[in-house]
């Protein structure tokens, strides 16, 4: 800088787009868990509730026809779920997969109202 200029800070970088939240409202089809921890002896979860939509606000082209499959972002792991947990999932140990009646305060059959973001046809993330 040379004498006799005044410093400007550089004006505040544009806020980055972030993708477009939708709201979901329908009826849990079914709640899915499969492992995705490939080591043997640990199991990790990814939780899927599949929701037959009833709307989806704004509309999104990634909604296609039949059940939409909402992951959360919470990955529970075997060690980690408390006796209870473990035993209404399965009394005879962990499995690469379940599908419990429900989960995380989620019930095969109930209406939910969550918000999501789509990243790819039929899939979506729980916003939180």
């Amino acid at each position: 800088m040379s004498e006799g200029e005044v410093f400007e800070p550089a004006p505040p970088a544009e806020e980055v787009e972030k993708p477009m939240s939708h709201l979901l409202k329908g009826k849990i089809d079914r709640i899915a868990l499969q492992n995705i921890n490939k080591a043997q002896g640990h199991y990790t979860y990814n939780v899927h509730l599949h929701i037959v939509p009833a709307s989806v606000e704004p509309p999104s082209t990634f909604a296609g026809t039949g059940p939409l499959t909402v992951r959360l972002n919470h990955k529970p792991t075997w060690k980690g779920m408390s006796q209870a947990e473990r035993d209404a999932l399965s009394p005879d140990g962990p499995k690469p997969q379940f599908s419990p009646a429900a989960f995380a305060g989620y019930a095969a059959g109930s209406e939910v109202e969550v918000r999501v973001r789509f990243s790819s046809q039929n899939l979506a993330h729980l916003v939180e």
